[in-house]
C-alpha cells in the first residue's frame, strides 16, 4: 500500500507557489520569488516549478538558476471585468465547487483538461504559500486578505493541501480578519515563521500545537547578486577612500501609505525625516551617499521609490558626496548594488536584507512588527529602529550610534549568515520530504 501511495506522488510533476510573482515592480516580491524557485528546483529537480498568480496570461519564462538555465511556468488567474471567462478568479472557484460536489470522475478530469488552474492543482506534488512575505494579514485592508484568500479555498475545494512559506503572520486588528486566519492556519499542513513573534502568535491566537510550526529565516538571505555592467549612478561615483553609505527610500512612506494619510502611524513626518537625516549624513565629511530604490514603477505610482528619490535628490543635487541609482534594475542587480555599500539604511524590508545577506549592516527603519522578526531571526535586532515609536530627531541620533558600531555588526554577520542560509534549506527540504 505504502508503495502504491509512494508511486502516485512521484507521477505528479508540479511544484505549485503561490503569493509569489516575477510580475511585479516590487523587487522585494520578487526577491522572496526568486529564492523560493531556486530553492525549490534544488530540494525536487525534474519537477516543474508553477507560480499560480495574478498575472495577464499564462507562460513559460526563462529562469536563471546557479548559472544554469531553467523554464518556470506562470498560470494564471484574473480579477479583471475584461479578462478571459476561463481565467477570472471567480470562474476558477466556480470550476473547483462543481468539481469537489459532482464525484464523477469524467467530469472531474474534464474540468481539470478545460481549466489550466484546477489542472495544475490537481497534478501538484507539493503546494506552497508565501503570501508576498506580509500579507497573510489585515495590514493592508481586509479586502485584500479576502481575494488573497480565494486561490487557497480552490485548493482546498480540489482536494489539496498546501503549507505555509516563511514570512510574518498577522496582525490581525478586526474580528473577521482573525476569522479568515484561523481557518487557513488550521487547514495548512505545515506553516513556516520568519519570526518568533509570529510563532507566539500563531500559537496563542489560534491555539496551534507546537509541532505544526518551524521557524525559518526569510528565504531571501539566500537570493544571488549580480552586479550590473552600469549601474547608472548620478552623478557618477568616483573612486575614493571615502565609505560608501546606501539609504532606500520608500515611496509608500513618502506618500503616507496607500492612504496618503500616514496608513503606518509613523511617529513623524516620513519626508521630513529624510531631508533631515540626509542633512545629517552629508556632514560628515568621510562618507558618500547613495540613494538606492527598490520598487519600480510608472512615473504616475506615487508609492514607487524612484520617484520620491528624484524629489530628495533636487533638494541636495549641489552636494558633492550624494548620488542615487536612476534607472530599474531587477532583484538581483539591486542586490548586487547593494552589495558595494559598507553601511545601509533602508525603508524597505527587503532591502534591508538585501544588505544583511552580504554581511553588511542596515538600519531597518521600521513601519511594521515584520522588522524586528526578520532582525531577530539572525540575532541583529539592535538595528532595528521602530518608526511608529521613535520620533526623528531620536532616529537619527540611533542611527549614529549604530553607524559608529557597524564593525561590530559585519562581525556577527559574518558569522551568522552562512548558518543561516544552510538552515533554509535544510527547513524547506526535511519538511517536503
Amino acid at each position: 500500500m505504502t508503495k502504491t501511495v509512494q508511486t502516485k506522488k512521484n507521477e505528479l510533476k508540479n511544484i505549485c507557489l503561490l503569493g509569489v510573482s516575477m510580475d511585479t515592480t516590487n523587487n522585494g516580491v520578487k526577491a522572496l520569488s526568486a529564492s523560493l524557485i531556486r530553492l525549490m528546483t534544488r530540494i525536487y529537480p525534474g519537477k516543474e516549478i508553477c507560480l499560480l498568480t495574478a498575472s495577464r496570461s499564462s507562460r513559460s519564462i526563462p529562469f536563471m538558476i546557479d548559472g544554469n538555465s531553467h523554464s518556470v511556468s506562470v498560470v494564471n488567474y484574473r480579477l479583471s471585468p475584461r479578462s478571459k471567462f476561463q481565467q477570472h478568479l471567480f470562474t476558477i472557484l466556480l470550476f473547483a465547487v462543481i468539481w469537489r460536489i459532482i464525484p464523477i470522475k469524467a467530469i472531474r478530469k474534464k474540468i481539470e483538461q478545460k481549466n489550466r488552474w484546477i489542472g495544475t492543482i490537481r497534478n501538484s506534488l507539493y503546494i506552497g504559500d508565501i503570501c508576498g512575505g506580509d500579507s497573510f494579514s489585515d495590514i493592508y485592508g481586509l479586502q485584500r486578505m479576502i481575494l488573497d484568500s480565494i486561490p487557497r479555498i480552490i485548493i482546498l475545494l480540489c482536494n489539496k493541501k498546501y503549507l505555509l512559506l516563511p514570512q510574518t503572520y498577522g496582525p490581525f486588528t478586526s474580528k473577521y480578519s482573525k476569522i479568515i486566519a484561523r481557518y487557513f492556519i488550521k487547514q495548512a499542513v505545515h506553516i513556516f515563521s520568519r519570526d518568533m513573534q509570529s510563532i507566539s502568535l500563531i500559537k496563542k491566537e489560534f491555539k496551534t500545537p507546537e509541532a505544526k510550526i518551524s521557524l525559518c529565516p526569510d528565504v531571501a538571505f539566500t537570493l544571488e547578486s549580480h552586479m550590473p555592467a552600469d549601474s547608472t549612478v548620478c552623478p557618477p561615483l568616483q573612486k575614493s577612500k571615502h565609505e560608501l553609505l546606501g539609504l532606500n527610500i520608500s515611496g509608500l512612506l513618502f506618500t503616507g501609505g496607500y492612504t496618503g494619510k500616514n496608513m503606518f502611524g509613523l511617529a513623524f513626518d516620513y519626508k521630513d525625516f529624510t531631508n533631515r537625516l540626509i542633512e545629517h549624513l552629508i556632514a560628515k565629511s568621510n562618507i558618500d551617499i547613495l540613494l538606492i530604490p527598490h520598487t519600480f514603477s510608472s512615473d504616475t505610482d506615487q508609492s514607487q521609490d524612484l520617484g520620491a528619490i528624484k524629489k530628495i535628490y533636487d533638494s541636495f543635487k549641489e552636494v558633492p558626496n550624494i548620488h542615487y541609482v536612476s534607472k530599474e534594475f531587477d532583484q538581483y542587480n539591486i542586490k548586487g548594488i547593494i552589495g558595494t555599500c559598507d553601511f545601509f539604511i533602508g525603508a524597505r524590508m527587503h532591502s534591508c536584507i538585501a544588505a544583511l545577506s552580504q554581511c553588511i549592516p542596515a538600519v531597518g527603519v521600521a513601519y511594521s512588527k515584520k522588522f524586528i522578526g526578520v532582525y531577530s531571526s539572525i540575532g541583529v535586532n539592535d538595528l532595528v529602529l521602530d518608526a511608529r515609536k521613535l520620533e526623528s530627531t531620536s532616529m537619527i541620533t540611533q542611527i549614529d550610534h549604530l553607524f559608529q558600531k557597524r564593525n561590530e555588526y559585519k562581525t556577527i554577520l559574518q558569522n551568522k549568515l552562512p548558518t543561516i542560509k544552510q538552515t533554509i534549506e535544510e527547513q524547506l527540504t526535511n519538511i517536503t520530504n
